[in-house]
């Protein structure tokens, strides 16, 4: 490393570590990197804080503040163990302010606040490679009394700049591009977002079947109601365009569009919560927002039908139940096509469906503070994608939906433990099977060659089949609100790998980081 990329990296991070939090807006997003995540999950493995819907994310440091004060006012709070009171102890100094507004109904007074989250990480990675890398954010916000904040704030990140798959700036080995910039207004139930934020929508651990949170937060127009037991939500988005087609010596953009509505259901004080969404996928050279698509009560798939702009149509059924205090069962299922009529060779078309199940087993046999959790998940080939590029499930070149892709199967089984003094311990085996088909393979339709007589069929995964075998354990502690240190270490063993018949590839691979949060708030009145 020469002295100026020295330097460089030293007056980054001393420009990102600012003072600790002292406010924040209730309405300011909880961006779903938050070391808190990790906390409020906990809590919820052992039936704790399901007031919050837990398959529709990011949270608003307002939601998180209202679901500690019931829990801390709860008797069963009181009977937890040392654990778990750990966790809300630690959630309860970070959310303070909060809380204490919503007791006291306190007036929220306008400010201006400024957030920094910094990841210093060592990775050890192939042929005894060890690299510095690090993830830097920061932003500034603005609150207008209790009913509208806004916020802007950016990644600098050393990841992304070898990524082939990354779209966006690049400097001296620095990606840079602005990662939240919205808007948002609440009155009552109902809240209003325009900008660029985060969005997860679905269960699972390692990954959701929609919005699965790994691809960069979209530019989105999002509305949502709480009535009852239910909230509905809406959004719409321009997702990255393709590259621009030349049409007889004119350059022709190629746009791509976004709509989804959902509706979320929580019962029994949330042990049982049910969503469907449906979301829809459109676009071409010369395209535009279609207007039908902007409706929010309109069936995206009667509407495709019936004379609205050729689309790539996904719903999805989403369900999570509690069977006892502490023992979680979730599934997801998503139907991006599905044959019923036998007509012709076209209806020889495989189903393209994806699903997941899983569980968490809280306090197992009464081993307090400890976690048993396994999943398996199943991705059709070519679900997330049609015949016609523009609507491929996918924003700047990373998967918006499960993010291993398609043509792939995948189980885990883990086992975790927190600790008193804010450590959580996890090792984890998993296996995952991946077809040669990918979301960006070529559409092929090799049915078309057969019969209905004949019929069609192919296998799962499809061709020369990798299998991939990791065993990791990882480790965070959390000194306190603003710093953690993580480490991880995986042992993988890949056969086929890369679909090469019989080739066989094992690595091993650790990291250790350090991770600051801090927040300032500065009142104007």
């Amino acid at each position: 490393m020469n002295n100026k990329n020295h330097w460089r990296k030293i007056i980054i991070l001393l420009i990102c570590f600012i003072p600790f939090r002292l406010f924040a807006s209730v309405n300011e997003t909880l961006p779903t990197f938050h070391w808190s995540y990790d906390y409020i999950e906990a809590l919820q493995a052992c039936g704790f804080c399901l007031d919050l819907l837990q398959m529709n994310l990011p949270y608003t440091r307002g939601e998180v503040a209202k679901s500690l004060v019931l829990s801390k006012n709860s008797f069963l709070l009181q009977e937890t163990g040392s654990s778990t009171r750990k966790l809300f102890q630690r959630l309860f100094i970070e959310f303070d302010s909060e809380m204490k507004s919503l007791q006291t109904n306190a007036e929220i007074a306008d400010g201006i606040n400024f957030r920094s989250h910094i990841r210093a990480n060592l990775d050890h990675q192939a042929q005894n490679k060890t690299k510095y890398r690090g993830i830097y954010r920061a932003g500034f916000g603005a609150s207008v009394g209790k009913n509208l904040y806004a916020f802007s704030g950016v990644n600098f990140n050393q990841y992304d700049y070898n990524n082939p798959a990354y779209k966006g700036y690049k400097w001296r080995g620095v990606s840079g591009y602005a990662e939240q910039a919205y808007i948002r207004f609440n009155w009552k139930r109902f809240h209003l977002k325009i900008g660029r934020d985060f969005l997860k929508w679905g269960a699972g651990q390692s990954g959701t079947l929609v919005f699965s949170n790994i691809a960069r937060p979209m530019d989105q127009f999002l509305s949502a109601v709480n009535f009852g037991p239910f909230k509905f939500t809406f959004v719409a988005s321009e997702l990255d365009r393709f590259a621009a087609k030349n049409l007889n010596g004119i350059r022709v953009p190629v746009r791509r569009f976004l709509s989804g509505h959902r509706l979320d259901l929580s019962l029994y004080q949330g042990r049982i919560q049910a969503a469907i969404s449906e979301l829809v996928v459109y676009g071409g050279e010369n395209a535009s927002f279609d207007v039908v698509y902007l409706n929010p009560m309109i069936f995206y798939h009667g509407a495709t039908k019936n004379g609205a702009s050729d689309s790539n149509v996904l719903p999805t059924l989403d369900l999570l139940l509690y069977a006892k205090k502490n023992l979680q069962f979730y599934s997801s299922l998503l139907i991006d096509d599905i044959q019923i009529e036998k007509t012709g060779p076209g209806d020889l078309e495989p189903n393209e469906i994806a699903w997941l199940a899983g569980m968490k087993w809280a306090d197992p046999a009464g081993m307090k503070g400890m976690t048993l959790n396994a999943e398996y998940v199943r991705v059709a080939n070519r679900t997330y994608k049609t015949p016609h590029p523009p609507e491929l499930f996918t924003h700047r070149g990373i998967p918006l939906g499960y993010p291993l892709g398609n043509d792939v199967d995948y189980w885990q089984l883990g086992l975790s433990k927190w600790f008193r003094k804010g450590l959580w311990l996890e090792l984890e085996t998993s296996q995952t099977r991946k077809g040669e088909g990918s979301l960006f393979t070529p559409w092929d339709e090799p049915w078309m060659a057969f019969t209905i007589k004949e019929g069609y069929s192919e296998p799962f995964p499809t061709g020369v089949v990798e299998k991939k075998t990791l065993v990791s354990a990882k480790m965070l502690y959390y000194y306190s609100v603003h710093w953690g240190v993580e480490a991880d270490i995986f042992i993988s063993n890949r056969k086929n790998a890369d679909h090469v018949s019989s080739q066989i590839k094992k690595n091993t691979f650790w990291r250790i980081g350090l991770n600051f949060n801090g927040e300032l708030f500065k009142g104007l009145n």
